[in-house]
């Protein structure tokens, strides 16, 4: 997979180093400095601190900044911890860092702290103490989000990527991993990809016994329709606030507005006759799980558009309710089909073509083998 890194105005060093010594109870990060730390992170950075110095500024403001009574002492800043956090991201992962926020589950979910630290390394926390929840996010543009984004666990978990700006080689990738209290502590996280990959390896078309043997496909197009292009940062079984393009056909001109058009149709030259061709045609949607299909709630379909004889066929099958896709099209999952056409197709690219018509061949698989970049504990 080939990289491709994002650049952004470097984080300035001496501001961020005194940030993690002056604002008690939130995270630091020991070891290299972070890469690719852009102004709007920076914003977001600053936002947190301000918003957790809140209660220790109104309580200061109460007592008139007074001693502590009986002790001859200022309050304490709050009891911190370390975690040991190793991550491991799919390979050929492109990104140089990742967010991390913080939420304390013992205080409504409310954010706690956030941070930003380099991808490839284990990295070491400072957290308040306590159980914490830890989201971690990778090449997602965090300067976007408001701090009604980011408050609480559960309003993050709300917020939704937007497939037509996602790209496969850098896909937004995210985990959550819980904590457990103590002075020093570790924990492992496994980022996975919000995308699901449909890999068409090979199409044939192979009519033998019917009246149109030996025709071949021509004007090959493969695409997905019914597709889901919003999907919530942290795994749901359904976000109320779904949307979908390529609607029940193929719609060009909404593809316009994807940063990459060819990850929901993907155009094959030449002829495809009996002997299987490798197409090796790669197609990106979010996950669609849904149970029933109905108005608001179509199954993600993929569609073989073609020409035989000089007429048009489409040959759409559901993803998801066929053998092998279980319940549906899930994250992070790599789908690989081998298809056969066995007979002429449907006039209506949105009907579904019964099963005869169609062998094929599925594997499923994660979307890329995982690679271990860190050292063990």
């Amino acid at each position: 997979m080939e990289n491709i890194r994002q650049t952004a105005r470097p984080a300035h060093k001496a501001d961020t180093a005194s940030s993690q010594e002056d604002y008690a109870g939130f995270l630091s990060v020991r070891g290299e400095s972070v890469p690719g730390t852009s102004a709007g992170a920076a914003t977001l950075i600053h936002t947190c601190y301000m918003l957790a110095l809140l209660p220790w500024a109104v309580s200061l403001c109460l007592c008139g900044c007074r001693k502590m009574p009986g002790t001859g002492a200022m309050p304490p800043a709050a009891p911190k911890s370390s975690c040991l956090l190793r991550l491991e991201a799919p390979a050929g992962t492109a990104e140089d860092s990742v967010d991390v926020f913080a939420y304390d589950p013992d205080r409504d979910n409310r954010i706690d702290s956030y941070s930003r630290i380099p991808l490839r390394q284990t990295a070491e926390l400072t957290l308040t103490t306590g159980r914490k929840r830890l989201v971690v996010l990778a090449g997602m543009d965090v300067s976007a989000l408001t701090y009604a984004d980011i408050s609480t666990f559960e309003s993050l978990g709300r917020v939704c990527a937007r497939l037509e700006k996602e790209h496969p080689q850098r896909p937004i990738l995210s985990g959550t991993v819980e904590t457990e209290p103590g002075v020093r502590t570790q924990a492992a996280l496994t980022l996975e990809a919000l995308m699901t990959r449909i890999h068409i390896a090979s199409l044939r078309a192979d009519f033998s016994g019917q009246p149109y043997a030996g025709a071949v496909l021509d004007s090959v197009r493969i695409y997905l329709t019914n597709v889901c292009c919003t999907c919530p940062l942290l795994e749901q079984e359904r976000h109320p606030s779904l949307q979908f393009c390529n609607y029940g056909r193929l719609d060009e001109e909404e593809l316009q507005r994807f940063a990459q058009p060819s990850m929901l149709l993907w155009d094959v030259p030449g002829q495809i006759g009996a002997g299987a061709r490798p197409v090796d045609a790669l197609l990106y949607c979010y996950p669609n799980r849904e149970a029933q299909e109905g108005p608001g709630t179509p199954f993600t379909r993929l569609v073989i558009e073609c020409v035989i004889l000089g007429e048009r066929f489409y040959y759409p099958f559901n993803l998801g309710r066929t053998a092998g896709f279980g319940a549906g099209v899930v994250r992070n999952r790599t789908y690989r089909l081998d298809i056969t056409l066995r007979r002429l197709g449907s006039r209506d690219p949105d009907t579904v073509v019964e099963p005869q018509d169609v062998g094929i061949l599925l594997q499923r698989e994660d979307w890329k083998e995982m690679e271990k970049k860190y050292e063990d504990f």
